[in-house]
């Protein structure tokens, strides 16, 4: 499984499922280069498990 955005912060499977199949989406929408200026940068973050940061 891939994971985009810097930081991995432990979280549900359910939750990193979501995230992932987000980003794949996202990927096949978007044009390569705002997907990785806008959404690849971005970490998912668990807020039942620490909160958003």
């Amino acid at each position: 499984m891939r994971f985009f955005g810097g930081s991995q912060k432990k979280m549900s499977t359910m939750s990193l499922d979501l995230w992932q199949r987000g980003c794949e989406r996202l990927a096949a929408e978007l044009p390569e280069q705002q997907f990785n200026t806008w959404i690849r940068p971005l970490a998912p973050h668990d807020h039942l498990h620490g909160g958003w940061r």
